[in-house]
């Protein structure tokens, strides 16, 4: 079972990495993009990165102009939101990723698919002929 899930894992890694994408930055987009503007330490827990490394992480990513932080009224803290560039990234590559997985999963029982399919759908349809 360990064997089988560190390939799947290595091979939907690898196909991020093609796309300019880490798993812990996929991560990191997919929590903002479905939970919206929230602080690294919130970030860091439902994105399932460590506390220790969500800094670098953000700095990294904000760098890219991905995210950018949102300052709310006092608030000491900053939150992160995903910039129009970040969107439309994770946009493009969510579809791809979510390809990858169904490839590995068809065996599994209807209902992960059809979550699969629900969550995708969340996100609006990402295909589009190139010519429109």
């Amino acid at each position: 079972m360990r064997l089988s899930y560190c390939t799947i894992f290595n091979e939907l890694e690898s196909s991020l990495q093609l796309e300019g994408c880490s798993i812990s930055k996929f991560q990191i987009l997919y929590t903002l993009y479905f939970d919206g503007p929230l602080k690294q330490v919130k970030l860091a827990e439902q994105s399932k990165v460590t506390k220790s490394n969500i800094s670098t992480f953000m700095k990294r990513i904000e760098s890219e102009k991905l995210v950018r932080k949102l300052f709310v009224d006092q608030e000491k803290r900053p939150k992160f939101i995903l910039t129009n560039k970040g969107e439309k990234f994770f946009e493009r590559i969510f579809p791809i990723h979510v390809s990858n997985i169904k490839k590995h999963i068809k065996p599994m029982p209807m209902s992960v698919n059809n979550y699969l399919s629900d969550i995708t759908k969340k996100c609006g349809d990402f295909t589009h002929d190139e010519g429109k």
